[in-house]
Formats: C-alpha cells, structure tokens, sequence
C-alpha cells in the first residue's frame, strides 16, 4: 500500500506541472551554471649560449643568444639553461646574483666564467668541464635542486694511540 501511494504521488503532476518538465527545467539550471575560467601563463625552459657580443658582463642581454625556447627579457633566469660552448672564446662576468636552472661550461669553450664575489644558484644541473674555464673568486656556488652525490663513500681508519 505504502509503495502505491508513493508511486502515484511521484507521478501526479503538480501545479499543472508534470514530472518530465520539471526535471528539464532543473538540468538546464545545470548547463546553466557551467563557467569557463581562464588558465595561468606558463613559462617554458629557454636555453641560451653565450656569444658575448657587447661587454663581457652577464647582465646584458646583448651577450646572450636564445638557442632554443624564448624568453621575455633575453637574460637567462632561473627556469633557463646556460651554456658556454666553443661557439664563443670570450670570458663572462657574473656581475650580480643570478639564479638559473642549469650550467654548462663545455669542453669547447676557451674562455674563463667570472663569478667574483657574487651568487650563482642552479636548480638542476652544474657541469664544467675544464676546472680552468670557471673561476669562483669569493663567490658562492648554491645548489638548489636535488643533491646526488657521486663521490666514494670514505672510511675512517681508528688512530692508534
């Protein structure tokens, strides 16, 4: 008995209304209610070879030549690749604190990197090939990615006394 009266009270229509009329009034508040929101920008890795064309400096775009990727200012940032590669023999100033995703000092490159007394922090990757090709000074190297060690794990041997 319960279940016919609720049978038919779900059917019978109300108001005027029927069952099937409400039901599509409901799903087009539905489709309704659909917005559409705008996605953040999204900065790729630029790669960028050092030609070294005005002064020497890091800091001047006019040193730098975007290899693959692009990138707004022309100076390598911190989700960009630095390479020195035989493509250029001239030196290179850090001439400020700089942060970049990776360097490279190839084998090629003939010229010396110049940190001086500035900051270089890497993300992912630092490799120089020839130790002579890059020139700390009394700056400072900071490696902000992930650290893998690939140095011999050491032995201590106990002292005898």
């Amino acid at each position: 008995m319960r279940i016919t009266n609720w049978l038919s009270r779900l059917a019978a229509p109300k108001s005027g209304r029927s069952f099937g009329k409400a039901r599509r009034r409901s799903t087009q508040r539905r489709q309704n209610a659909v917005s559409m929101e705008a996605l953040e920008q999204r900065t790729l890795l630029a790669a960028f070879g050092w030609t070294a064309g005005v002064d020497g400096n890091w800091s001047d775009a006019g040193n730098w030549t975007v290899t693959s990727g692009s990138d707004a200012d022309g100076l390598p940032d911190a989700d960009d690749s630095v390479t020195f590669d035989a493509a250029s023999a001239a030196n290179s100033t850090i001439d400020g604190n700089f942060s970049v995703q990776s360097l490279n000092v190839s084998a090629g490159f003939a010229g010396v990197v110049s940190l001086g007394a500035n900051t270089l922090s890497t993300q992912s990757g630092f490799a120089v090939a020839d130790a002579g090709r890059f020139d700390a000074g009394t700056g400072t190297e900071q490696f902000l990615g992930i650290r893998r060690s690939t140095a011999p794990p050491t032995s201590t041997t106990p002292s005898s006394t």
